[in-house]
């Protein structure tokens, strides 16, 4: 099957089966890739601030694109991204004995993502920029496990005890990439303090400067419009084998049937979760606060 959606992705896949005997072998595989000139729309709520009343000092948010045009509200930024996701799976059933069969299988997941050099052109308070392209945002490799097994407890056909171990990866589009963008990370937004002596509502200083003159003050933030992200992530949440966030699930069931077209299902369910992403600085607040707790 091939099949071409909206947003410049190609998906193909493809599936082969095989029955002989007592065991039938199933193998699938997929193939998914982004176009790197893809336009992937990203949609920030934009607020503007009016200056109502007689107010001395005031904060006020200003929005523009790349040509130094006013935003609207709820207008999307264009950023480009591009993916390579490669899939493989193969999985047997083996029927040991007339009330015992087997299922195992082992799927192949490889993701890869980047970001193209991006180059933006002077706008009002920021200069020309240009950032190089930013390869394996992330580039992950697992292999998942799939176990099975069903029995029929009184070879009847009416009673099974069923159990299942296996391991999932969550699905990831882009929006990894999109979060180490250079120009979703670096400084794209600062405040500034402004006090209006004469009260004309008019900001008399050049905004353009960001330290302290007229009635403006020192931007909060000097590295507003450079490269230096603000927000990184470490290379073990982005890179390895086995990095992606994941799910390993096991139960354990029993089934009756009561009669024809109704049974009863008992069992035991259990999961847990690896490879989760957190801010660093929220999760050290967090321990402190549990270790503060501790030491009293």
């Amino acid at each position: 099957m091939v099949r071409l959606i909206t947003n410049d992705r190609l998906d193909f896949g493809h599936s082969y089966s095989n029955i002989e005997g007592n065991s039938s072998v199933l193998v699938d595989g997929g193939l998914s890739l982004l176009a790197p000139d893809a336009k992937n729309s990203t949609v920030y709520k934009r607020q503007f601030t009016n200056l109502l009343g007689l107010l001395t000092q005031a904060n006020a948010q200003y929005n523009y694109d790349i040509q130094g045009n006013t935003l609207p509200q709820g207008a999307g930024i264009k950023r480009n991204f591009a993916d390579q996701e490669y899939e493989a799976y193969v999985q047997d059933s083996w029927r040991v004995r007339p009330n015992l069969t087997f299922n195992y299988g082992l799927r192949f997941d490889y993701y890869n993502a980047y970001v193209p050099a991006q180059s933006e052109p002077a706008v009002r308070f920021v200069g020309a920029r240009s950032f190089e392209p930013v390869y394996r945002v992330p580039e992950w490799t697992d292999l998942n496990p799939r176990l099975g097994a069903s029995y029929d407890l009184f070879g009847a056909g009416k009673t099974a005890v069923k159990v299942s171990l296996g391991r999932y990866v969550a699905a990831e589009a882009v929006s990894l990439a999109q979060a180490i963008n250079p120009l979703v990370t670096s400084v794209n937004q600062v405040n500034r303090t402004w006090n209006d002596a004469n009260r004309d509502y008019i900001p008399d200083c050049d905004l353009q400067n960001p330290l302290q003159n007229g009635e403006c003050g020192t931007i909060d933030n000097l590295n507003f419009g450079g490269s230096r992200a603000s927000t990184t992530f470490a290379d073990d949440v982005l890179r390895g084998f086995g990095a992606r966030e994941s799910l390993w699930d096991v139960a354990g069931e029993v089934q009756h049937e009561l009669f024809r077209g109704m049974s009863l299902t008992a069992g035991y369910y259990r999961n847990w979760s690896a490879n989760f992403r957190m801010n660093g600085e929220a999760h050290l607040r967090a321990r402190a606060k549990t270790l503060g707790q501790i030491a009293r």
